[in-house]
């Protein structure tokens, strides 16, 4: 299980998000995880969950939204330790 994890190839809708604070889905369903991101440069981002998963793997894709709205998201490519 794991609550953070690093991601590329990021591609926002309407520009990078503003806020940190935000929800994000790991996996086909309906559970939202709440996160912050952190931009860490070469256009990847550090992902810091405030629940641990138990299911990300490297590859899968992290897709962020601001309630209901869809911003983007990248591939998994790494974990924090």
């Amino acid at each position: 299980m794991r609550d953070t994890f690093t991601m590329s190839s990021v591609n926002w809708i309407g520009g990078a998000p503003q806020k940190s604070s935000l929800h994000v889905k790991l996996r086909h369903g309906p559970a939202y995880n709440e996160a912050s991101l952190t931009e860490i440069g070469n256009g990847r981002y550090k992902v810091q969950l405030a629940q641990r998963d138990q299911g990300i793997a490297e590859g899968q894709y992290a897709v962020f939204y601001d309630e209901t709205v869809c911003l983007g998201g990248g591939i998994i490519d790494g974990y924090v330790i």
